[in-house]
């Protein structure tokens, strides 16, 4: 099977009731397929789920793998962002934001947290 740039045969099957078949290179993984996502590379992206949908979809393509993040390696990837954080620039802007005395600094901060996360992930 080739996990590279070159294209590599692929057929899925798709059944209403939630049970599907993926061949990739004629290999059987449907054990081991949670979801299946076809990029036409014309800028449409289109999610085939095996519980609304039937038939059979084959061709050739890229096919990339993808594992979700163990549980731990979110977290040492969420540390190591906090602590590449400044923690001068976190104080500027929690102060900017602090305008009565009834403000809560790390209700504000947290905020802060929350907002660069968005814009690290967009980025």
């Amino acid at each position: 099977m080739s996990l590279t740039d070159s294209t590599t045969a692929f057929s899925l099957t798709l059944d209403p009731t939630g049970r599907g078949r993926c061949v990739v290179d004629g290999m059987d993984l449907s054990d081991q397929v949670t979801a299946v996502v076809l990029d036409t590379r014309g800028g449409t992206h289109l999610t085939l789920l095996a519980s609304h949908a039937a038939g059979i979809v084959e061709g050739e393509g890229i096919i990339q793998v993808v594992a979700p993040p163990a549980p731990g390696d979110v977290m040492a990837a969420a540390a190591a962002w906090l602590e590449a954080l400044d923690p001068t620039a976190l104080d500027l802007e929690v102060d900017a934001r602090l305008t009565t005395l009834g403000d809560s600094p790390t209700a504000i901060l947290l905020q802060v947290l929350v907002e660069l996360a968005r814009e690290a992930s967009d980025g």
